[in-house]
């Protein structure tokens, strides 16, 4: 047993090491689909089991234990390379994507990172308050249904209220389908909710949406001009957290049991 243990100890540490760096990952990141990487986690292991198995066969061979093999040195030479090419594209994307987020960017460099047409970045330029006005409108407009990207542009200061008029405005039927106008609900209209400067108009557009969703009426349910009627139209709901939520709202707005609009 302790010879087994010898003979594959590399393979175990290499697959233990790789699935460590993939949970430290997933539980640092800050990403609402994070939790998809666990499904990574065979894949992972795997790949450290083999990084764990090449560092013993070059051992090995250094120490003459073992003869040379031409398909296992290939093999690991490709992976090796491969493995190389995707670290030095993330590194760049990684680059990237900071100056993306950078407001001291300088904007022909913005222009050239939007060229890529990569989501991430357009998503992180889309909250660069360096973004010119003219830029943010025309990401708007060609990306106004995409979730992960107008919640990008909801978070830029220089948002105005074409735009925002633009984004509140929109009905189930803009979207492709129940999951794209959902995620919607409770990305882009529950932060342009939060913000500051939203005035009632836009508060009650948003409070009439078709089937609103969590995060939406919670994020309503925090501006001061949220109607006593808007409130308990969002009543009953089959989340008990949520409908408490709501009630207490209701309460601390001393509103009227008939559900008449006076806050």
């Amino acid at each position: 047993m302790r010879s087994l243990m010898q003979r594959h100890f590399l393979r175990l540490l290499g697959a233990a090491i790789a699935v460590i760096y993939l949970l430290v990952g997933i539980f640092k990141s800050t990403n609402s689909t994070a939790a998809i990487g666990f499904l990574m986690i065979p894949f992972f292991a795997a790949m450290g089991a083999f990084a764990g198995d090449a560092i013993q066969y070059g051992w090995d061979l250094i120490q003459k234990k073992r003869s040379h093999s031409m398909p296992k040195t290939a093999l690991i030479l490709v992976v090796v390379v491969f493995v190389g090419i995707k670290w030095i594209q993330s590194y760049v994307h990684d680059q990237d994507l900071q100056l993306a987020k950078n407001p001291a960017t300088p904007l022909p460099r913005i222009l050239q990172l939007l060229q890529k047409n990569d989501p991430a970045l357009t998503a992180a330029i889309a909250a660069n308050p360096s973004l010119p006005p003219n830029e943010l409108d025309n990401l708007i407009h060609k990306n106004l249904t995409d979730y992960h990207l107008i919640y990008s542009a909801v978070h830029h200061p220089s948002l105005n209220m074409d735009q925002i008029k633009r984004i509140a405005n929109l009905t189930a039927s803009d979207f492709k389908g129940r999951t794209e106008y959902e995620l919607y609900q409770n990305f882009v209209w529950a932060a342009l909710a939060k913000r500051p400067d939203i005035p009632a108009e836009i508060i009650h557009i948003l409070a009439t949406k078709e089937n609103p969703q969590h995060f939406l009426i919670l994020a309503l349910l925090e501006s001061a001009t949220l109607t006593c009627a808007e409130k308990q139209k969002f009543l009953p709901q089959s989340n008990q957290v949520l409908e408490n939520s709501i009630l207490k709202s209701i309460e601390q707005s001393h509103c009227p049991a008939d559900g008449a609009s006076s806050k």
